[in-house]
């Protein structure tokens, strides 16, 4: 899933880089975010379209967790939120990574997605396994529904989070960014 969003973000991080310099990478991010998810920005309240970009930044720059980039600096959650689904899987790292509504939308959103399915079956054809892609996307749609049921149930964010995690969204607004998700994910 990272790497679908990675890829897909490239064209907007390269044309920020030139300007990078004179600009933030907010922009950017803005401008993927509306691109990839079209008219989903505008159906949330001001603090969680801040908290969602965030989050989509931590996820396309994850493999930057160690840089001193200043975009990354003060992130509203732990990178090893974002990272341990992906290099340190384990079921209590995919827990925490699905407890935040905006990852189980995102997880929930790529596995819909038929250009992000194209995607992924490309990946999973380079391996030398015949068997893998098929498993691998069997193993893709259990943890969409994993995604999805932990979308329907939660309040919107963590209510075990890590004092590391600082959300910009009252419980009440958390609730109406999940059920934006819900119906975002049913319609299209």
């Amino acid at each position: 899933m990272s790497n679908y969003f990675k890829t897909q973000y490239k064209p907007f991080y390269e044309q920020w880089k030139s300007h990078k310099k004179n600009s933030s990478v907010l922009p950017s991010l803005v401008d993927f975010v509306n691109s990839e998810f079209k008219d989903l920005l505008p159906c949330l309240a001001e603090k969680a379209r801040i908290e969602f970009i965030d989050l989509v930044k931590l996820l396309v720059f994850s493999h930057r967790h160690n840089k001193n980039d200043e975009c990354l600096k003060n992130p509203l959650i732990d990178f090893s939120i974002v990272r341990e689904p992906m290099y340190k899987y384990s079921r209590h790292a995919q827990d925490r990574f699905f407890e935040y509504c905006t990852f189980a939308f995102l997880f929930a959103w790529y596995e819909a997605n038929p250009l992000a399915r194209e995607f992924s079956a490309e990946k999973f054809a380079e391996n030398e396994n015949s068997d893998y892609p098929e498993r691998m996307t069997a193993e893709i749609a259990l943890l969409a529904d994993e995604a999805r049921a932990k979308l329907a149930t939660s309040g919107g964010y963590p209510t075990t989070a890590s004092p590391k995690y600082r959300s910009l969204i009252e419980p009440a607004s958390a609730n109406i960014m999940r059920r934006t998700f819900e119906s975002y994910l049913r319609n299209a």
